[in-house]
């Protein structure tokens, strides 16, 4: 976080167990930086385990949490096995900011001819409901940041790897600054290991009032990158996925 991320204020968490890893990690970061952190959980859907969360620095107020989603069944279960989390901020000369916290449904079972139908209409679905609230959320005027695994790489709207991702962008208004910063062999994330391919999953995505203000947008080259991409062997990395980090201008002074 702090060598290849640069210990950025706001940190989005996926797959969080409980809260004593959140608070080791807000303890480790504390003494790398010499700044207090505090952490925001999200709710756990259904009978799952790991949920969302928010790690920010201490001097950022936290104005308001939720889980989305929390009573949405498809076929008798949730919907979204892992819930969105939102969470406000009063971020200073960075104005209020909206934070969502997103784990979209995985891409495994699509090579599956008995469960390709299902799991990419369970995406699809995830994908829609969420971008009905962020239609919502940007038209009301919220300053909003996207974040997380979205499991979805940029391509046609057609191509079940990338339905989700064009579903937030077309029909929930996001924006995407990664190509004003990056060439697109730059922004993978993730190191598949069937065939040792890259693939982008994780994205930062913002509201259009928000895109003019992006100062900055790289991928953190630590877990997947460092031994992996030559031997595809993750075993001695803390992740199979690279944090992306984009920088905000503060709001011009008046």
């Amino acid at each position: 976080v702090v060598e290849f991320l640069g210990a950025p204020a706001v940190l989005g968490l996926q797959e969080v167990e409980d809260d004593t890893a959140l608070r080791a990690l807000a303890a480790a970061l504390q003494r790398e930086t010499g700044r207090r952190w505090q952490y925001v959980a999200g709710e756990v859907s259904g009978d799952g385990e790991i949920r969302n969360a928010l790690l920010l620095d201490a001097r950022l107020r936290v104005t308001g949490t939720q889980s989305l989603f929390a009573r949405s069944p498809r076929a008798g279960l949730p919907l979204h096995d892992r819930l969105p989390l939102v969470v406000d901020v009063d971020a200073g000369a960075h104005g209020p900011l909206r934070f969502v916290v997103v784990h979209l449904k995985s891409q495994r079972g699509l090579d599956k001819p008995a469960e390709a139908a299902r799991v990419q209409a369970k995406r699809r679905h995830q994908a829609g409901e969420l971008a009905g609230w962020l239609r919502r959320e940007i038209a009301a005027g919220r300053h909003l940041v996207v974040l997380g695994d979205f499991n979805a790489s940029p391509g046609p709207a057609d191509a079940p790897a990338s339905e989700p991702l064009r579903i937030l962008l077309d029909q929930g208004g996001l924006a995407d600054p990664a190509p004003r910063f990056l060439k697109a062999s730059q922004r993978w994330t993730y190191l598949y290991r069937k065939g040792c391919t890259l693939q982008q999953l994780d994205h930062v995505l913002v509201a259009p009032a928000l895109a003019p203000r992006v100062g900055g947008y790289h991928i953190g080259r630590g877990d997947s990158c460092i031994r992996a991409r030559e031997k595809c062997d993750l075993r001695h990395s803390v992740s199979d996925h690279d944090g992306v980090v984009l920088r905000l201008r503060p709001l011009p002074a008046r």
